[in-house]
């Protein structure tokens, strides 16, 4: 259910842009994360969408604080814990992302975890007008600037450049490129939320690309308009298993099994997913 109702003025409008925010236990971030996209500058209207997936840390008493300051802005869904899933034994926000995306009215969707924040204050209008300009082009990322627990928050920017430094296509064998907190894309993703696929993969971003780059090429920009944070909660944190971690090759059988990517597609990229597992193997073994 959305928080104050679906009568908000941020329900009246007809946004442009909607940016999708999942968060977590994340009380220590998810202040400046908002700060950074409620002062966002832009031509045109956009929605932040906040799943809060019930956290007991402070996290959804913020968002709840923000939503009430940002009637013109936020939508926020409070989550419930029949909501989780599981996925590989484990309990999944999944559906937190899932929903998120299906609410989503705008006609290009950027997404943010809430222990990450954008850096410049034009990221969307930077990113928008690649979109706009540029109909191949199905989804736009950054370089990232990298940060670490304690470290103080980085200074917002207001640069403007749309200068791109590479543009990646179904065949360049690239299997992931930056945090998913940099990208934006166009709202074209009923056929993959309604999938089998994405509620198997322990991982969504990486299916998510390999999809939308079946439809179209990922284009990165010169500018680094996102902080992304390595903490001792997040994704990437503990002492797991670096080469089953490693291994994505579940990612694109489960995408060619569906139909969602095509056969040469699934061939190069399994073929990199091994090459990169040798190595990391091999750089393993010599420690």
């Amino acid at each position: 259910m959305e928080y104050l109702g679906n009568q908000k003025p941020v329900n009246k409008i007809k946004p442009e842009v909607s940016v999708c925010i999942q968060t977590f236990q994340h009380a220590k971030f998810i202040g400046i994360c908002l700060e950074s996209i409620v002062k966002q500058e832009t031509s045109f209207p956009f929605e932040i969408l906040i799943g809060e997936d019930c956290s007991t840390d402070g996290t959804r008493e913020i968002c709840v604080e923000y939503a009430e300051k940002y009637p013109d802005l936020i939508r926020l869904f409070l989550r419930e814990p029949s909501s989780k899933i599981t996925i590989e034994d484990k309990k999944s926000g999944r559906a937190n992302y899932l929903q998120n995306f299906k609410d989503a009215r705008g006609k290009y969707i950027a997404v943010v975890d809430g222990d990450d924040y954008f850096l410049n204050l034009k990221k969307l209008q930077i990113q928008y007008d690649i979109m706009e300009a540029n109909p191949e082009c199905i989804i736009t990322g950054s370089d990232t600037i990298y940060t670490y627990d304690g470290d103080p928050p980085l200074p917002f920017t207001s640069t403007y450049d749309t200068s791109i430094i590479k543009k990646i296509n179904k065949y360049s064998g690239v299997l992931h490129y930056g945090p998913s907190s940099s990208r934006l894309f166009r709202n074209d993703i009923t056929t993959l939320l309604n999938s089998k696929a994405i509620l198997k993969t322990r991982v969504f971003d990486m299916p998510l690309l390999h999809y939308l780059l079946n439809k179209g090429e990922f284009w990165i920009t010169k500018e680094n308009l996102v902080a992304y944070r390595i903490h001792s909660g997040g994704h990437n944190s503990g002492n797991k298993n670096i080469i089953a971690k490693s291994n994505f090759s579940h990612v694109f059988r489960y995408l060619y099994e569906e139909k969602l990517i095509g056969y040469t597609q699934y061939r190069v990229h399994l073929a990199k997913n091994y090459l990169r597992m040798g190595y990391i193997i091999l750089k393993n073994l010599k420690k």
